[in-house]
């Protein structure tokens, strides 16, 4: 007998009627001169670690961002790649990993759902609106790996003469995924990709139009911030 998934569609669908405001659900820290936003499954327990925990940069609300003479920055991923990453996560918070493999329903309604929960948000539509041109986004496919990213991050740093070798967190903390979790993560992606879903696509373009500009901007082969960030003049 198949499981009666009707209460996670609820669930869902309830999630769905809340009015969004830019950046709500962001973690941001700040040390005045620079502002980090943490950004849901693009390293935001490894940016939360790094800046809040061992920097004690405080926390801050989105809206008291100070745009004007602070320098904001977040880590940002391939919006598809961040997709399947989110439906991962809800499955596994929904302890649904398992009933995923058997149940057609259920691969269904996650391939088609455009917002799951708050890791599902797209990067414009959700999360940041018109701010988007103004943060200093740092793409993680072309640094290539964790230490790529500690090493692009470093040089903004750097830009403003602090210095954090001491501070970075350590793998335990960053929330990496594991084995399983990556595996879903893989089956998922395979799933889409063989048949898109119109609904997603659509939801996403925004977001892969931004993620595409920035990494056709951004330079990791400077190493220099300004010759390196995507807003660089």
């Amino acid at each position: 007998m198949s499981m009666n998934l009707l209460p996670y569609f609820s669930e869902v669908e309830e999630f769905n009627k809340f009015e969004r405001r830019p950046g709500s659900t962001a973690a941001v820290y700040t040390c005045e001169v620079l502002t980090c936003i943490a950004t849901l499954k693009c390293g935001s327990s490894f940016l939360t670690a790094t800046f809040n925990q061992n920097c004690r940069w405080r926390q801050i609300p989105f809206s008291e961002i100070n745009w004007d003479n602070s320098h904001v920055f977040t880590l940002m991923t391939d919006p598809l790649t961040r997709r399947y990453k989110a439906i991962a996560e809800w499955l596994f918070q929904k302890k649904l990993v398992s009933e995923y493999y058997k149940n057609v329903e259920l691969q269904n309604f996650v391939l088609s759902t455009p917002i799951l929960d708050i890791h599902s948000y797209g990067y414009v539509y959700n999360y940041y609106e018109d701010f988007c041109n103004r943060i200093d986004w740092i793409p993680m496919e072309p640094v290539k790996n964790h230490d790529g990213i500690k090493w692009a991050i470093s040089k903004l740093l750097e830009k403003y003469k602090i210095y954090i070798s001491h501070y970075w967190a350590s793998d335990k903390e960053s929330n990496i995924s594991s084995k399983v979790k990556k595996k879903l993560e893989a089956d998922i992606k395979e799933k889409f990709e063989s048949s898109p879903n119109e609904k997603i696509m659509e939801y996403l373009s925004p977001d892969i139009d931004l993620y595409n500009r920035v990494s056709n901007r951004f330079n990791p082969n400077s190493d220099n911030w300004d010759d390196i960030s995507w807003l660089r003049k």
